[in-house]
């Protein structure tokens, strides 16, 4: 279980580089195509009279009707991961500045 959520949440990309605006816009990408194509799976096969055959003329309809759910889902999980970025810069400065004050 524990290496699924590592390889759904983009956790492998820490052995290749330190956490960072990079790592943190590499997995802001990789999360949100991960979503996005859950999300365009699941309202195909959620729809009336759904096939179970592919169709790459339906997914291109698909993705044409739902490019703005990819621009939300971006910009939730760039959000998500940015502040947690932030937060721990924000916890080792602070530590910093308390150790340089001892």
């Amino acid at each position: 279980m524990d290496k699924l959520i590592n390889i759904i949440t983009g956790e492998f990309v820490f052995k290749h580089m330190p956490n960072g605006g990079a790592a943190v816009l590499l997995r802001t990408t990789y999360i949100s195509f991960f979503i996005y194509s859950l999300t365009i799976g699941l309202k195909s096969y959620a729809s009336n009279f759904s096939v179970f055959e592919f169709s790459s003329e339906q997914l291109l309809h698909e993705v044409s009707e739902t490019i703005p759910w990819l621009g939300a889902i971006l910009g939730a999980v760039y959000a998500a991961l940015y502040a947690r970025f932030a937060s721990q810069w924000s916890y080792l400065s602070g530590l910093y500045n308390q150790q340089m004050e001892v």
